[in-house]
């Protein structure tokens, strides 16, 4: 029962986390392009390395949550058929 709701914290901090990478990706991508001075600077009252920097820490705690969650299910990756074993010859 721990190991499930451990889980399920895992997963929905993972969903969050992804959507804060997701959502600053698009709006460096499209409403803060470049920094050679072509368009906005500011968005929604952050400025562009604000944003690159909530970019950077949501994604690298994003990639540490897959880490747990793929951790969490060791036990189910290695039981899928032929996934770590060589094929008989």
């Amino acid at each position: 029962m721990l190991k499930a709701r451990i889980n399920a914290f895992v997963n929905v901090l993972s969903f969050v986390f992804f959507l804060a990478v997701l959502i600053s990706g698009v709006v460096l991508w499209l409403f803060l392009p470049g920094s050679r001075g072509i368009g906005q600077s500011v968005f929604l009252g952050l400025e562009r390395h604000a944003w690159r920097s909530l970019h950077d820490w949501t994604g690298l705690v994003f990639a540490f949550l897959m880490a747990a969650h793929l951790i969490l299910h060791g036990y189910w990756i290695k039981a899928l058929p032929g996934f770590f074993r060589k094929k008989a010859q």
